[in-house]
């Protein structure tokens, strides 16, 4: 499955693909339902390379084979209190 990322949303908050290539790689996530689309779509959390605690939301689109990075950004309180809940920090 291949990436796409929506670099202008990436960038807007002081991120880069590297920054969410190492938050897609974290194990704490959020299950987003559906899509307006149909398209299943999650919210990783995790640190970026330099160890800030981001959320990144991916859609997807199992026929196209992608997964689309639709958001990228500091974690939200909401977000760092499910991280620190799930690694039991």
């Amino acid at each position: 499955m291949s990436i796409e990322y929506n670099d202008a949303q990436i960038s807007k908050h002081g991120l880069s693909r590297r920054d969410v290539d190492f938050t897609l790689r974290s194990e704490v996530w959020d299950d987003l339902g559906v899509s307006r689309r149909g398209n299943d779509r999650i919210m990783f959390i995790g640190f970026s390379e330099d160890g800030r605690l981001i959320e990144v939301g991916v859609e997807y689109f199992e026929k196209e084979d992608i997964e689309r990075v639709f958001h990228a950004d500091l974690a939200t309180p909401m977000y760092r209190k499910l991280f620190k809940a799930r690694m039991k920090l």
